[in-house]
């Protein structure tokens, strides 16, 4: 039967519920960010994106730089990713230059932290948070 729902199924928990909206808002916020840039696109735009309130946006975000955050450790979080599966790769090389071509220099994503960091510069937030991602990079080496 279409639209039933298996007895089976279970009921999110808040928490998950929660997590996918935060998520859903991540991934909406990164097309955004990188199609307009941060400056241009506004929260609320974001929330219509994902297909929620600005009130669901701001129970998940504290501010834009927030949001902004999550989008970068979000991007590098993916990077890092498709790395480490390049380095399992049989010929690592190959996959390694092909990874390194597909993922530095993109130019969205360098406007993107550029205008992040020139919006935030003065925010603990953002500072904190850079500091903690080039840690984690650092350690990764």
């Amino acid at each position: 039967m279409v639209g039933r729902v298996s007895p089976r199924a279970r009921r999110l928990t808040r928490a998950e519920s929660q997590e996918r909206t935060r998520q859903q808002l991540v991934e909406a916020a990164t097309k955004l960010f990188l199609r307009d840039g941060f400056r241009a696109t506004t929260l609320e735009q974001i929330g219509e994106a994902a297909g929620y309130t600005r009130g669901a946006v701001y129970s998940n975000f504290a501010s834009k730089t927030e949001m902004g955050i999550a989008v970068i450790d979000g991007l590098y979080a993916e990077v890092d990713h498709r790395l480490g599966l390049a380095l399992r790769e049989k010929d690592w090389l190959a996959a390694l230059i092909k990874w390194a071509d597909e993922s530095i220099g993109d130019p969205a994503w360098m406007r993107l932290e550029l205008e992040i960091a020139a919006s935030s510069a003065a925010d603990d937030t953002y500072l904190a948070a850079t500091a903690a991602r080039y840690e984690r990079l650092r350690r990764r080496g």
